[in-house]
């Protein structure tokens, strides 16, 4: 956690708790301390906006390319599913809040028109392969169709190596050991 964040827990600790705000009107003062207006967030209607859930890494995530700029998101799902959200650093959150949500880092120097990575923590996203959140060890070693070694990261949190076979070696994954699922998946352009 770095010291930014810390900060903001603490400050939204206590302002919880001096005022006994309920969890909704914590959440609702979370959101306005990182500039959303939860009121304006859309629940996307899936099957009309989001057409492609497919990841390549290096390539595509769903209709979003190494050319796509934070003006062409918008074209693609809408002004209203599009924000900028302060996380310790500016990025582009599309679905804010949903379970499509995708987290956009831009490259620095190239704020909102060269994409660094984007990374996802649920939704129907997947690779080829069949890679998606929720994916066992077992369902990534059957979908590299060779064996996956984990390599730690930090306590929990472990990272899968391909050691060759079917699946992309850029694909980057946050694996959660004691659970045995993948939670978070990130591609870099």
């Amino acid at each position: 956690m770095n010291y930014k964040t810390f900060l903001f827990l603490i400050a939204l600790f206590t302002a919880c708790k001096s005022e006994n705000k309920s969890p909704q009107q914590s959440q609702q003062l979370s959101d306005t301390i990182y500039g959303i207006d939860s009121t304006s967030i859309v629940k996307p209607i899936e099957d009309k906006i989001i057409r492609n859930y497919t990841i390549v890494p290096k390539k595509q995530f769903g209709d979003i390319t190494s050319a796509t700029d934070e003006a062409g998101l918008k074209r693609i799902y809408g002004d209203s599913n599009v924000i900028r959200l302060d996380r310790g650093r500016v990025q582009t959150v599309i679905f804010p809040k949903t379970d499509s949500e995708i987290e956009i880092a831009w490259k620095k120097g190239q704020n909102f028109k060269k994409i660094e990575s984007l990374f996802i923590r649920k939704g129907k996203w997947q690779t080829p392969e069949g890679i998606h959140i929720g994916s066992t060890l077992k369902d990534l070693e059957a979908a590299n169709s060779k064996p996956v070694k984990l390599v730690p990261i930090d306590d929990e949190e472990m990272r899968p190596i391909w050691q060759g076979g079917k699946v992309n070696p850029q694909l980057v994954l946050s694996f959660d050991a004691l659970k045995d699922k993948v939670y978070g998946i990130q591609i870099n352009f």
